[in-house]
């Protein structure tokens, strides 16, 4: 039996739906762009590509108390304490509106200046194109602040099925309207920013539907203690976002450079490679939301060797899925070229070389990438922050430093300063690894405390079970639980493990459940995972008549000789905890 079923099949059912979510948000931007360079030409696509600094920033601030909140609300909902849960949501839902709400203000207030920010006067066609864009799409910001915090909480809930379809129905309708608006009506490329604003209220609306539902693990509640809260998800989410938040001003002044030296033909090559390097990011964002939901489970439970696992899987992943792109852009970048409206033939050869060599800074860059995301992850924010501040330099004043001295040199810059930081990075995190008593297999993994548990992964038959409860008695004992405790813990794993095997409908295809027993100083906890349907014994009656009173005598027993149960149906998984607390507390 593999050890690591559960964790496998978590990953494998929450994948596909993190991913696609993902991508989806940055397949809108792509619609606009490669519908309106269709209809409106190459230089349609240079607009969007300037609007994306500001659009990066933006999305960075909205993910900012998202991605804190909804990573400190997975670890909340492990905990069963979810009104905790709803206070960062209720936090993170106000904050972000509100700031978002200030900085579009700001930017309709400094509108002429901001335009000039992202774009060259000298190049008026494209001036006049970002300008009909951003003064469309600045309204975009009000909606996406609160349906970001939404999508990350729902995720972290478990329930990524509703997030999945308002992003569907999102990307359907901003694709009808883009033809609509650009294809049939005439509107120009006013028309994408249009088709963008009315998709997002759509897809919002769809997402309240689920808060509004009373099936999440969180909602609105009174804060108390609101700037408490908002300095802590400060200090979560600014590690995981500040990589986003200097990409977008690193867009920028590459944009700029590009202007000077290249003109339309470099910022066309430009705005193909961000578009390509962006969709890359959407898909490990996707993974990067199942680190910080999932992944925020197990560091809530204690669960560290399982949160290692996790990390592997998704890491394997995101080599496999960078390298497939960077080999299609190496080989084959006129596909990417045409897609985006560019079919002379004179500039088509020139690009080529140019989309080829800057698409080997994908591979140094999602390596920077991730180990920067799981180090802030897991508490190294202060080296999180180093490296993101690093990459910026390194993606800014390498390739301007080379357009200096020799314009050729531009395009290498950019995969050979990525190159030179990822091994810095590594190197570092090698050093630091041995510094350190604690080891990890993986080079790329930061290291975990080897906290004192054990796992227990059970096949459905009785000889398992009757292994399983030995090892039960076996780790009570080792962290003296008592012999009365360890007794009680016997039976109450008993009786649930006898209620998994009656009930639980995943048996096929060599399945197990698993058992999670973890030491801590006051308590011993005991943590039960199935993948079958959701079923919690902490629900069921407790009515003792002369019809039910054989009926759910086992659960009522569990519920009075351990000292706390709750339950809890998360990422496809019932999670069961039982609580024995030890003699001196």
């Amino acid at each position: 039996m593999k050890k690591d079923y559960i964790i496998d099949k978590t990953f494998r059912s929450f994948l596909a739906v993190s991913i696609l979510t993902s991508i989806m948000q940055q397949v809108r931007t792509m619609t606009d762009g490669i519908v309106a360079s269709q209809y409106l030409g190459p230089d349609a696509l240079s607009a969007i590509n300037l609007f994306m600094p500001l659009d990066s920033f933006m999305y960075a601030v909205m993910t900012l108390f998202a991605l804190g909140a909804s990573f400190l609300s997975a670890q909340d909902i492990a905990k069963q304490d979810f009104s905790a849960s709803s206070r960062q949501f209720t936090v993170a839902f106000i904050s972000s509106i509100a700031i978002i709400l200030t900085l579009v203000g700001i930017c309709t207030l400094f509108f002429d200046n901001l335009i000039s920010l992202l774009a060259d006067r000298d190049i008026p066609h494209i001036y006049s194109l970002t300008w009909d864009y951003v003064s469309v799409m600045l309204a975009a910001f009000v909606v996406q602040a609160p349906m970001v915090v939404l999508c990350l909480f729902a995720n972290s809930d478990g329930n990524p099925q509703r997030v999945t379809l308002s992003m569907l129905v999102t990307l359907v309708v901003n694709a009808g309207l883009d033809f609509l608006f650009i294809g049939s009506l005439g509107m120009g490329i006013r028309g994408a920013a249009c088709a963008t604003i009315i998709s997002e209220c759509v897809g919002f609306g769809i997402l309240l539907t689920y808060l509004r539902s009373g099936k999440c693990s969180f909602g609105f509640t009174r804060v108390k203690n609101f700037l408490s809260i908002f300095r802590h998800i400060l200090s979560e989410g600014l590690p995981l976002t500040l990589g986003m938040m200097s990409s977008g001003v690193t867009a920028l002044l590459i944009n700029h450079i590009v202007m000077e030296y290249y003109g339309d033909s470099g910022l066309f090559v430009i705005a193909v490679a961000l578009q390509i390097l962006a969709f890359c990011t959407m898909i490990n964002e996707g993974i990067n939301e199942i680190y910080e939901s999932a992944g925020g489970m197990y560091l809530g439970e204690g669960d560290y060797s399982s949160f290692r696992q996790l990390l592997g899987r998704g890491n394997t992943l995101m080599v496999v899925l960078v390298g497939v792109v960077t080999c299609a852009m190496v080989f084959v970048p006129t596909m990417f070229l045409n897609i985006f409206g560019e079919y002379d033939t004179q500039s088509v050869e020139r690009e080529d070389r140019y989309l080829s060599i800057i698409s080997l800074v994908l591979i140094p860059y999602f390596i920077i990438y991730v180990n920067t995301r799981i180090h802030a992850l897991l508490g190294f924010k202060r080296l999180s922050i180093v490296f993101n501040i690093l990459q910026a330099i390194a993606l800014i004043a390498v390739p301007f430093a080379a357009a200096t001295i020799n314009k050729d040199w531009f395009w290498w810059a950019f995969p050979i300063g990525m190159a030179i930081l990822a091994t810095i990075q590594l190197l570092t995190t090698f050093v630091l690894s041995k510094r350190s008593k604690l080891r990890s297999r993986l080079l790329l993994l930061p290291l975990l405390p080897n906290e004192v548990s054990t796992k227990l992964c059970i096949n459905y038959d009785i000889e398992s079970v009757k292994q399983a409860l030995l090892d039960v008695r076996a780790f009570a004992t080792m962290v003296e639980m008592g012999e009365e405790k360890t007794n009680r813990a016997i039976l109450c794993c008993e009786e649930l493990i006898c209620n998994i095997l009656k009930h639980c409908s995943d048996r096929v295809n060599g399945g197990c459940f698993e058992v999670l027993i973890t030491d801590f100083p006051d308590r011993m906890e005991v943590r039960l995972k199935d993948a079958g349907k959701p079923f919690s014994p902490t629900a069921f009656n407790n009515s003792k008549t002369t019809d039910e009173s054989s009926q759910g005598i086992g659960l009522r027993l569990v519920k009075a000789m351990s000292e706390d149960i709750s339950h809890k149906y998360m990422f496809g998984l019932n999670i069961t905890t039982l609580i024995f607390r030890k003699k001196k507390y």
